[in-house]
């Protein structure tokens, strides 16, 4: 797991922006009330110029955690760490709002949502593929021509590849829409352990054939036009 996925509710440039905030802050802190600066009788921070700018930036971090030990004695320091406070109300708000929906989306969506992320993971995600099929043949010819790897274990029957994709023994499968439309529907129709994600990232139309002097697809003409309109 990534030490730093804490930080994954906000953008990188908003993490920055809160970092220059601070600092503002501190620098602010620092010119009205360290000692060799403020005019007031009294002061919070240490003196001398490092001393206190550093005990000015503890000032600004603690109140950005809700953990304040040392308070402003000017007007000026006051005003500043009011809108600092209210600066950090909004973030941790909005940093607690956005960490309840990423850790739910987290945990629904699945690690897979579209072809290419199989093939940018270079075999990372892994597949469950029916052997002497036409996806054997489409993985062969994407590793053929453009290189890509793909980590599949192979079945012997579409059913197989499911069940490893419910069971979680590998990451996804890929058949004809239509067919995993109608397998999702009427196998699977009472549970919720694999979903259809994605776009189709290969369109083939389907056709119906008649003998020339068969008269059956007048009928189903007639039931496309309706289910058309």
């Amino acid at each position: 797991h990534d030490p730093l996925s804490f930080g994954a509710p906000f953008d990188d440039l908003l993490w920055l922006c809160v970092a220059i905030e601070i600092l503002l802050i501190a620098i602010t802190i620092y010119l009205m009330e360290a000692p060799v600066h403020s005019i007031a009788d009294e002061s919070d921070l240490q003196d001398g110029k490092i001393a206190g700018f550093l005990d000015a930036l503890y000032m600004s971090c603690t109140f950005m955690l809700g953990t304040a030990d040392k308070a402003p004695k000017t007007w000026g320091g006051k005003l500043a760490l009011l809108a600092h406070g209210w600066f950090m109300l909004i973030i941790v708000a909005s940093y607690t709002a956005n960490l309840a929906s990423f850790l739910v989306a987290g945990a629904i969506s699945p690690s897979v949502s579209q072809w290419s992320d199989i093939t940018a993971s270079k075999g990372g995600h892994s597949l469950a593929v029916p052997r002497d099929s036409a996806q054997m043949t489409f993985l062969e010819y994407e590793a053929k021509h453009y290189g890509y790897s793909f980590n599949v274990t192979w079945t012997d029957t579409m059913q197989e590849a499911f069940d490893l994709v419910a069971s979680g023994a590998v990451d996804a499968t890929f058949e004809d829409e239509a067919f995993s439309q109608y397998y999702l529907l009427n196998e699977r129709a009472n549970g919720c352990d694999l979903m259809a994600v994605g776009r189709p990232f290969h369109d083939v139309a389907y056709a119906l054939a008649f003998h020339l002097d068969n008269i059956d697809f007048i009928p189903f003409s007639e039931a496309i036009v309706y289910l058309r309109e």
